[in-house]
Order: structure tokens, then sequence, then C-alpha cells
């Protein structure tokens, strides 16, 4: 009985407390900034990532089953379908499927990293259409990579390559990394992980 006595005026003030709180709370308010329009042209998205979709970037464990030609032509896609991030990169090739974009930015003392993978798991199942035809129906986008994740990876480089010709310059140095073996668990993520911090 004497632990209520002495734990009833603790709980009454904590109890107290919380609603003087409560009542005199007031939410921020959200800043409006992010309600500013941002132009974008669906078009060149959509034909991008069906572009995407249409590399046959599929990782086997065994890696004689890859088609080395469609990784190869995946990466050489990127840097001509985005010619000013191309322009303003330095590209590094990393491990056997690893890219990684280094876009300086006015400063260098907090850059942001940007990244995706551009491998796919094999069709297994029945496919209604071509798992890589990039076909448009009933506008959705189908194939291998529209989930996971090609479309991530389309969506970063087409909003940095507007902002450049939009803006011409970043503020922070921008890193981005993309590998083409996650689906395996292979070494290029680590190995970009390795490089970035070898340039410290």
């Amino acid at each position: 009985m004497l632990i209520v006595w002495i734990l009833a005026p603790v709980i009454l003030t904590l109890l107290i407390i919380i609603i003087v709180r409560w009542r005199i709370f007031k939410p921020t308010l959200q800043s409006e900034s992010s309600s500013r329009n941002i132009c974008i042209n669906e078009k060149r998205v959509i034909e991008s990532l069906k572009m995407m979709i249409r590399f046959k970037t599929v990782s086997y464990e065994d890696k004689s089953q890859e088609d080395h030609h469609a990784f190869e032509g995946f990466k050489t896609y990127l840097r001509t379908r985005y010619p000013l991030i191309e322009k303003n990169s330095t590209i590094k090739e990393i491990s056997e499927t690893g890219i990684l974009f280094h876009l300086k930015g006015q400063s260098y003392e907090c850059p942001t990293v940007l990244m995706s993978h551009y491998d796919v798991v094999p069709e297994n199942g029945k496919w209604d259409h071509d798992p890589f035809s990039g076909e448009e129906i009933d506008g959705r986008i189908v194939g291998r990579g529209t989930i996971d994740t090609k479309s991530t990876l389309c969506a970063v480089m087409e909003a940095v390559e507007q902002h450049l010709s939009k803006n011409g310059k970043l503020k922070q140095d921008m890193y981005l990394a993309f590998s083409g073996d996650e689906e395996t668990r292979g070494p290029s993520a680590n190995a970009i992980v390795k490089h970035l911090q070898s340039q410290g």
C-alpha cells in the first residue's frame, strides 16, 4: 500500500505534464516549396524505360549463361541516352557489371549517392507478353525490371539529366552507382563501396 501512496503523486504529475503539453502543442506548417510544379517529359521517360527493359540483362549464378553483350549494351545506352550526365561525369566501370558516375558539385563535403541495379531474374512462369518487349499495355509497361528495378534506375537518370538541363550544376557532389549482378549477390556493389572508401 505504501508503494501506491508513493507512486500516485508521480503518476498524477506525469499525467498533468502530458495534458498541458498536448493542449499547448501547435504543429509546424509544412514548407510550400515541395508543391512547386515540376515538368516531366513523360513521353521521354516512358521511352527510356521501354528501352531499358529490352536489354536482356538476366543474372545467373552460372555466368556462362549470361548475355554479356546485353550488359555492355545497357551501360552504353546509359552513356548515350543521358548526354549531360555523360559530359559532366567521371565514369568508372567497376568489377564485372558495376558503373559509377561521379558528378562534381560546388562542394564535395556532403555527397549524395543514388543507386539501383539493372540486372533481372530469368523469365520464370507463364507470361502473357514477352518479358523483354517493353510493351505498353493499358497504360502500363510490361517486362522484367519494371518493378525490380530498372524503373528506379530510369527515374534517377531522368531526374539528374533534367536537373542538369535546367540548372547546369549541382550544389554537392553526386554519385550514381549501378550494379548488374544484384540478383545473384555478385561482387559489383561491394566493389563500388570499396572504391568509394579508397577515395575517402
